[in-house]
């Protein structure tokens, strides 16, 4: 048994849940954390589940003093204890702690009328903390009126009891850090957000914001950055308001501790977010406070050119729902400037990337000129750009930039027939909504998928309407009904 344990201290961080383990061995303890009126938990139901070690959640959150409500309806488990509050939803992997979302590497499930939950994230977030030193040893002592935790010793750990909960770790070293903060950036990149939230949560835990400012503070822009990719998926105002509430403790971080950071970027992120709830919710307080990030973004000295490109750009198109036409010309003029000059830069050879990029947000641009230019110049140079970001982000390599250049085709489709009547672009518009539904299924993209479903059937409703033919209409109602699905309870 020591033999096990020790082969556990290998690892950076070390979950332990005991369940009914006999005495071992108790050396003369010098340094002692007591902690009192833990229940026995003995009896709780351990399984392993895909690999992951899951525990029933009723007698042991019951043992830490939570209490429990299940509501059947939603299949949800709401734990309060004093002021805290814990949501847990069967067949998610999110669980909502005080506000805050901590996602799981498996969902909460239902196992013979039990609610089971990962017993990493009780040991993490629910148990007694422990820090391992690396030379002491940690005692785990239970007895029927209390249980104790003392650390002593040199070699090993020690644990004994009738149902203790406890977390032992070893503080991540700065180059461990680095190593997992790399890694949740490129699952960020690479369009994984839920996977990289888990990281950037599991690191928070790890540092201080004081000791490690560098450190925290690129985590809380990441981690609002991934509220911001997830706001498309699900639950996009409460997201956004994650990712905006992310983004300003990342500004106080940097407002308060001297530390290098791109400075304009995370006000750009932030004015994004901000941009993003007004869209919503049509409060033009958000409006501004976009407004104003963009503005402070610029002012910032030695912005890179593409950066300075891509604000001037954002600012542009919150001037125009601001209904500054004036000023939203003016700034998309000095986009487009950045973006031409920028191309003769990169070419598709030799950053294909940003040539993709450079195309798309120009494409844009002219989708918006076109309204005010009505003689269908804006219109065309705007189709030839999206194009031209097709030539890279290919359906096989960039599936979601992919999608949503299609979806931006259709919109711009739809805008043109608004402006000639030609029923061809009501017909091309179908079409790319069509084709950019296929990379935006139900289950992972809910919100777009009903967005884009509800910009179908508003195509099929002009084509009705142009053509007085029957078929469009049925096909209308067939998008409308599916774009109801995510908010439906079936």
């Amino acid at each position: 048994m020591e033999k096990k344990l020790f082969k556990l201290l290998t690892c950076i961080c070390i979950v332990i849940i005991t369940i009914q383990i006999n005495l071992i061995c108790i050396n003369a303890g010098t340094k002692k954390i007591v902690i009192e009126d833990i229940k026995d938990i003995s009896n709780a139901q351990q399984k392993v589940i895909d690999g992951l070690v899951y525990i029933e959640a009723g007698p042991v959150l019951e043992a830490l003093g939570w209490n429990l409500k299940w509501k059947p309806t939603d299949k949800v488990v709401v734990c309060t204890k004093g002021n805290n509050l814990m949501i847990l939803k069967v067949g998610s992997n999110v669980v909502v702690l005080n506000n805050q979302e901590i996602y799981l590497q498996g969902e909460v499930i239902i196992d013979s009328d039990k609610v089971l939950i990962e017993s990493q994230f009780v040991a993490r977030y629910l148990g007694e903390q422990v820090i391992w030193n690396g030379e002491d040893n940690v005692v785990i002592q239970s007895a029927d009126y209390k249980t104790k935790i003392s650390l002593d010793g040199k070699r090993n750990i020690v644990i004994l009891g009738n149902g203790i909960i406890a977390n032992i770790h070893q503080p991540c070293q700065t180059d461990t850090l680095f190593s997992m903060l790399d890694r949740a950036d490129s699952l960020l990149e690479n369009n994984y957000p839920d996977e990289a939230l888990s990281i950037y949560q599991e690191m928070l835990y790890e540092i201080s914001k004081d000791e490690n400012p560098d450190i925290y503070l690129r985590i809380m822009n990441n981690i609002g950055n991934a509220y911001y990719m997830l706001a498309d998926r699900r639950d996009r105002e409460k997201k956004l308001l994650l990712a905006v509430s992310s983004y300003e403790e990342a500004l106080e971080c940097y407002n308060k501790q001297e530390v290098e950071f791109d400075y304009a970027n995370m006000l750009c992120n932030l004015g994004n977010a901000y941009k993003g709830l007004a869209d919503i919710s049509g409060k033009k307080e958000y409006l501004l406070k976009s407004i104003n990030c963009y503005d402070i973004a610029l002012a910032q000295s030695e912005v890179p050119f593409l950066d300075k490109a891509l604000l001037y750009y954002n600012m542009g198109i919150a001037r125009a729902d601001n209904g500054e036409g004036g000023k939203a010309v003016y700034n998309l003029l000095r986009a487009w400037c950045i973006y031409q000059k920028a191309l003769k830069l990169y070419t598709i050879e030799s950053r294909p990337d940003i040539y993709a990029e450079i195309n798309y947000n120009l494409a844009n641009i002219y989708k918006i000129f076109s309204t005010i230019d009505r003689s269908g110049t804006f219109y065309e140079k705007s189709i030839t750009s999206y194009n031209k970001a097709l030539k890279v982000w290919t359906a096989e390599s960039y599936p979601i930039n992919y999608a949503m250049v299609y979806k931006c085709i259709g919109d711009l489709c739809k805008q043109q027939y608004a402006i000639d009547n030609n029923v061809q672009n009501l017909v091309m518009a179908v079409e790319a909504y069509n084709e950019s539904l296929e990379f935006f299924p139900l289950i992972t993209y809910p919100l777009k998928y009903s967005m884009i479903y509800m910009e179908q059937g508003n195509t099929y409703m002009l084509l009705k309407k142009a053509e007085s033919d029957e078929q469009w209409l049925k096909k209308a109602m067939f998008c409308y009904k599916q774009a109801l699905k995510p908010f439906s309870d079936e």
